[in-house]
């Protein structure tokens, strides 16, 4: 973490994200390149068909504009279907200042149905029985199944919003009776804690 924390500032680390792009290994890294979506790129190239592999990311690949290649690939190429969102504020991991996503992915040919989408704190992953998913509990609400053409309806980049069920339920009727975009019925933001001093 140490590392990745004064990237930016590291001539070293400048030189080694120039020879990043230019190896080609990671096609979904058009715009910014951001480690973290590296990592989970090549981490799908890895795995053999029908493994899974699970990450906590930043929660910018929910609906970041960068990471819209991505989430594209883990949506239509790959069979992601739960993602449990930790808000900024809920500090649920010691010395990071973002939000996080743990999320799921299953290496296939085929693309997600649907997605759960969850909040925590305080859910964690657990295998339900008999099913070996992940799953979210610890007393939260019940998290929204996501139909994967309601996204799709939202937008081509396939933003992930992080909604109440009951929410969700209006956006997937509005997808069908009113078409909208993302951008006309919801926002997507980054960070919420106010760090200047």
């Amino acid at each position: 973490y140490d590392v990745l924390t004064n990237f930016a500032a590291n001539p070293a680390a400048k030189a080694y994200a120039k020879r990043l792009r230019a190896s080609g290994r990671f096609p979904l890294a058009r715009q910014q390149l951001n480690l973290y979506r590296c990592f989970i790129e090549r981490g799908l190239q890895m795995l053999r068909d029908g493994g899974a592999l699970s990450f906590v990311v930043p929660a910018t690949l929910l609906t970041d504009a960068a990471a819209a290649p991505l989430r594209q690939a883990l949506l239509l190429e790959h069979a992601a279907d739960v993602f449990e969102v930790h808000a900024e504020s809920s500090r649920a991991f010691a010395g990071v200042t973002q939000a996080a996503v743990v999320f799921r992915a299953r290496k296939s040919a085929g693309q997600s149905a649907a997605i759960r989408v969850g909040q925590g704190p305080s859910p964690r992953p657990s295998p339900r029985r008999g099913e070996g998913n992940m799953a979210l509990g610890g007393g939260e609400p019940p998290c929204p199944t996501i139909r994967l053409e309601a996204l799709r309806s939202l937008s081509p980049d396939l933003p992930i919003p992080c909604a109440r069920p009951e929410d969700w339920t209006l956006l997937e009727w509005l997808a069908e009776h009113a078409p909208r975009r993302f951008a006309e019925i919801a926002e997507g933001f980054v960070g919420e804690v106010d760090q200047t001093v």
